[in-house]
């Protein structure tokens, strides 16, 4: 495990990491149609007057909305871009932090990564396309297979 992200009410780590970046994404795709869609609602209440709404309280919902969408996604497109970086150097949030402290511990230069594959092999890594050779295949699956592994049961 990562962290605990308390925006998200859910933990971050290894198995999570893929499905959060994904949701960024998303996220980011759609406060910006939303925010598209908002700009051109200022631009079709300047040629046509609806009867549902007053002209006035139309532009303000679309420039609250538009306000909104600017500022959600600044912070969503800010952290997807920092989690693809993460991703691309082979480390999480939690690793980026505390570097100093961890290779300290594990009495490594302060810049070293060992996680870190190249760009390339992070990546196919992050997606699950290809296995990491530093984890061992006993590691793999889900805890209760770890578990039951026939290398755990032998010790």
């Amino acid at each position: 495990m990562d962290h605990h992200c308390w925006w998200l009410g859910n933990c971050v780590g290894e198995r999570t990491h893929a499905i959060f970046v994904l949701y960024l994404l998303a996220e980011t795709i759609l406060l910006g149609a939303t925010g598209t869609l908002a700009v051109s609602a200022i631009g079709r209440s300047a040629h046509v007057r609806r009867g549902d709404l007053p002209i006035p309280l139309e532009l303000t919902a679309a420039i609250t909305c538009i306000l909104l969408c600017v500022l959600a996604g600044f912070a969503a497109t800010t952290l997807l871009i920092f989690q693809v970086a993460l991703v691309f150097r082979g480390e999480t949030t939690w690793e980026k932090l505390k570097r100093a402290q961890l290779n300290a511990a594990a009495q490594l230069p302060p810049d070293e990564r060992p996680y870190d594959r190249g760009p390339r092999r992070n990546f196919l890594i992050f997606c699950g396309c290809m296995r990491d050779p530093g984890v061992p295949k006993w590691a793999e699956g889900e805890p209760w297979q770890r578990a039951l592994s026939p290398e755990k049961s032998a010790q």
